[in-house]
C-alpha cells in the first residue's frame, strides 16, 4: 500500500534561510540566536517542543531534519512514499505583526524550499508559505509558485491570526488558491497569545496547553470560514486542516446544523464538508464521523508526538493512506 503523509516538518535553518532573503530583513535572520521562549515556555527548543521539558521522552527522542538526504531516509524507514513538506520555525508566522516582515520570510522560505527540498522523483513535495498579513502579496506568491514542479499546497497559520480566516480581507488569497488548483493547509501550534483560542496562559499544566491549542484553533477558523460564507465564495477553493485530530469535526458540524431553525437568515449550507478536508494527527484511533474520503494520513514526523503509519494505518480505509492526498493535493 502506497503511502502519502500530509504533514512532515523541516528544520530550516535561519542562516540557510538568509541566504534566500533580501535585506534588510536578512539580517533578522542573521542574528537569529536560537528560539529563545524561555520565559513562556520552560524548556522549548525547535528540537525538543515539550512544554515544559521535563522527564524522559514518550519515545525515542526527536531530531532535526535538515536536508533532503536525511528526510528521504526517514520516510524510507518509516515506509512512507512520499510527503508534504512543511515549515517548522515559521508555523507561528501568522503571530508576526509587522506585515512587510511576514512578506519576506515567506518569500524567503519559499525560495529555500524550492532550492533545497522539493524532489517530486523522490516523493518531496511542498506547501508555500503564505502572509496572511498581506493578502494581495500572498496572492501573487502564490501564484508565483503554482506552476513549479513538487508544490503541491499552500500553507496558512492559525497562530494568533486576526482578523479569522473567514473574513473577506482574505479573498484574494482564496482566489488565487482556487485558480491555481492548490488547496490551502491551515496549520495551527501550542503557543500562547491574546487572540482568540490562544490564551492559553490562564492553564497551570502543559496537558491543558497542548490538548486544547490546535482543535480549538482550527475549529474557531473553520467556524468562521463557513459561517462568513468564505467557502461558498470560492466554490473552487479545497481546505486542509492540520495536525488538529478529528473529534471536533462532528461537534461542529452538529451545532451549525442546530442553528439552521434558529437563524435561517443565517442558514449555513451543510455541502461545506465537500470543500474540507482533515488530517488524522493526533490520531486517536477513530474516525469520529467524519467521511473517509475527507480524511489523509498524516504523522507530523519528526515532532516528538508524531504518528506510526504502520499503526494508524492498520484500521483505515486504504484511501486514507494515499489516494484521499492525491485527490486533494496536486501530486501526479
Amino acid at each position: 500500500m502506497a503511502v502519502f503523509d500530509a504533514d512532515v516538518h523541516i528544520h530550516e535553518a535561519p542562516a540557510d534561510l538568509a541566504l534566500f532573503c533580501e535585506m534588510p530583513w536578512r539580517r533578522a535572520l542573521e542574528a537569529d540566536v536560537g528560539a529563545e521562549r524561555w520565559l513562556d515556555t520552560p524548556g522549548y527548543s525547535p528540537l525538543t517542543p515539550l512544554d515544559p521539558l521535563i522527564g524522559d521522552f514518550p519515545g525515542p527522542p526527536p531530531h532535526l531534519v535538515t536536508s533532503a538526504d536525511a528526510l528521504r531516509a526517514d520516510l524510507d524507514a518509516r515506509g512512507v512514499d512520499a510527503a508534504l513538506l512543511i515549515t517548522d520555525r515559521f508555523i507561528a508566522l501568522g503571530a508576526t505583526h509587522d506585515r512587510d516582515y511576514a512578506v519576506a520570510i515567506a518569500g524567503a522560505y519559499n525560495r529555500y524550499l524550492r532550492e533545497r527540498w522539493l524532489d517530486p522523483s523522490r516523493g518531496l513535495y511542498g506547501a508555500v508559505l503564505l502572509a496572511g498579513q498581506d493578502p494581495e502579496a500572498a496572492a501573487g506568491e502564490l501564484r508565483a509558485y503554482a506552476d513549479v514542479p513538487g508544490v503541491a499546497a499552500a500553507l496558512l497559520s492559525l497562530v494568533n491570526v486576526t482578523p479569522f480566516y473567514g473574513d473577506r480581507f482574505y479573498d484574494p488569497i482564496y482566489a488565487a488558491a482556487a485558480e491555481a488548483g492548490l488547496p490551502v493547509v491551515f496549520h495551527g501550534a501550542t503557543v500562547y497569545g491574546d487572540v482568540f483560542p490562544y490564551q492559553l496562559q490562564h492553564y497551570d499544566t502543559a496537558t491543558a496547553r497542548a490538548a486544547l491549542a490546535r482543535p480549538l484553533g482550527a475549529l474557531a477558523h473553520l467556524t468562521s470560514l463557513v459561517t462568513s460564507g468564505a467557502l461558498a465564495r470560492h466554490p473552487g477553493l479545497k481546505v486542509l486542516f492540520c495536525e488538529a485530530g478529528l473529534s471536533w469535526v462532528r461537534f461542529l458540524r452538529e451545532q451549525l446544523d442546530a442553528q439552521r431553525r434558529f437563524l435561517p437568515r443565517e442558514a449555513v449550507d451543510p455541502g461545506w464538508t465537500r470543500q474540507v478536508w482533515f488530517t488524522t494527527h493526533p490520531f486517536a484511533g477513530h474516525l469520529a464521523d467524519v467521511a473517509p474520503d475527507r480524511v489523509v494520513f498524516a504523522s507530523d514526523w519528526p515532532h516528538y508526538d508524531h504518528d506510526d503509519p504502520a499503526v494508524v494505518l492498520a484500521g483505515l480505509p486504504p484511501q486514507v493512506a494515499d489516494a484521499n492526498a492525491r485527490a486533494l493535493l496536486r501530486l501526479p
